[in-house]
């Protein structure tokens, strides 16, 4: 799915409209600098007067500072998600091993195994492997695979299962649930089948389609009777298809499961112990596969942060060169400012609000629409895997605008020392 030019466009798009967003922001928040200079506060009002005066260099350096503040803070919004979703899972058990290659007669010599060592036996579930002949009478491997590039046709071999009772991972988001009655070979009535969502999704499949399977060399045929939102991130035995009771009960099958609540310092005993006893059955250290995600999503967001920080080194260089640039034009300001008395201090405040303001109106509009971003991509992308963290973005927020402000000090700091008589000689 990350390799369809459909998503390319997806993100240039967004970003395209954060740009211009940005731009708006900016282009309003000027209109409101000459409302908020209509003050008797001297500070107030020649900081935002100046803002207004020169709106198409505070423009320049707000959307600069936007979308560099946007891209720190939309990353971690979903990182976070993802990482939480793959350790944590809300309401869910993430085991410990997820077992495979189960043979058919050795599920009873597994379950006796696992009651005389440490952890439990979860959701041992049979695995068939067939074939989806078609979908409504169209030939299912001749219909284009929306997901991959085009003109490569669909996949047709899947594994299928069925059980009495979903799994905690499972929810039933179309239709009723599948018949507890069992299907009987030669009946006339199709059997009911379970899809999880995304493989309806990426097929184009609805309730009441008809459906073909070669199941081992015979060919069955299935109505669709519920649509599943399916939690893989469980790291439960899951399957795109269940079939309704009695389809494959009596079909040739090996069986997956999953082991829960093994102490750390007993995992590495258990995982020999089950290797020595069951030659034939396949582990996945499924905390080890955690770690590894985790990983390899932190490089990621590095990665990615870093650039973001230089789109917002690149805003402060802009506010850099355009407050020393405004420093000096406003030299004669400065110079009479301090002649009519005003406090160095206050000089120092006028330069400090205006660049603070700057800085604090562009990194809040970013945050804001980053949240909402991050949440739009998680759920188009990350099946809404998402978290907020308030923490973050107020830390980007405060940290931003108080860069600005040291940045502009830094660059007025020459105007600000010089004494009035050398700026009159240089304006005369």
């Amino acid at each position: 799915m990350g390799g369809s030019p459909a998503n390319g466009l997806v993100f240039t798009a967004g970003f395209a409209l954060a740009l211009l967003i940005f731009s708006l922001a900016g282009w309003l928040g000027a209109g409101w600098c000459r409302r908020l200079a209509n003050t008797r506060h001297l500070v107030r009002k020649l900081a935002f007067l100046n803002l207004y005066r020169h709106r198409g260099a505070s423009l320049a350096c707000f959307v600069t500072i936007a979308m560099g503040v946007f891209l720190i803070s939309l990353i971690p919004q979903v990182q976070k998600g993802l990482q939480t979703e793959i350790q944590r899972p809300e309401g869910l058990k993430i085991p410990v091993f997820f077992l495979m290659d189960i043979q058919d007669d050795q599920t009873g010599d597994l379950e006796t195994f696992m009651q005389d060592h440490p952890g439990n036996l979860e959701n041992l579930s049979p695995m068939v492997r067939g074939r989806i002949l078609s979908v409504n009478d169209d030939p299912f491997h001749t219909r284009e695979d929306t997901r991959e590039s085009s003109g490569r046709s669909r996949r047709t071999e899947h594994n299928f299962s069925y059980r009495a009772d979903l799994d905690p991972s499972e929810t039933i988001v179309q239709g009723p649930p599948l018949s507890s009655d069992p299907w009987k070979f030669g009946s006339q009535t199709l059997f009911e089948i379970s899809v999880a969502r995304s493989f309806a999704d990426d097929h184009d499949l609805v309730i009441g389609d008809t459906m073909r399977f070669d199941i081992q060399g015979m060919v069955l045929e299935g109505r669709i009777h519920n649509i599943r939102k399916v939690r893989w991130n469980s790291f439960q035995p899951n399957f795109f298809l269940l079939f309704q009771n009695g389809v494959l009960n009596n079909a040739p099958k090996t069986w997956l499961g999953a082991v829960a609540q093994v102490p750390p310092d007993q995992r590495p005993g258990l995982k020999n112990k089950i290797v020595q006893a069951f030659p034939n059955i396949s582990i996945i250290d499924v905390t080890q596969m955690i770690t590894t995600l985790t990983f390899i999503a932190d490089r990621l967001s590095i990665s990615v942060r870093f650039m973001a920080w230089l789109a917002i080194a690149a805003g402060l260089v802009s506010i850099f060169s355009i407050a020393r640039h405004q420093a000096r034009r406003q030299a004669a300001q400065t110079n009479l400012l301090k002649v009519l008395g005003t406090g160095f201090g206050d000089i120092r405040r006028i330069s400090l609000l205006e660049f603070g303001s700057l800085g604090f109106a562009a990194a809040l509009v970013a945050v804001i629409l980053s949240a909402g971003f991050s949440r739009a991509i998680a759920w188009y992308f990350f099946d809404s895997l998402w978290a907020l963290d308030m923490g973050y973005l107020l830390g980007i927020l405060i940290l931003t605008t108080l860069i600005c402000m040291a940045t502009a000090v830094a660059a007025a700091g020459k105007i600000l020392k010089t004494r009035p008589l050398m700026l009159l000689k240089k304006s005369g």
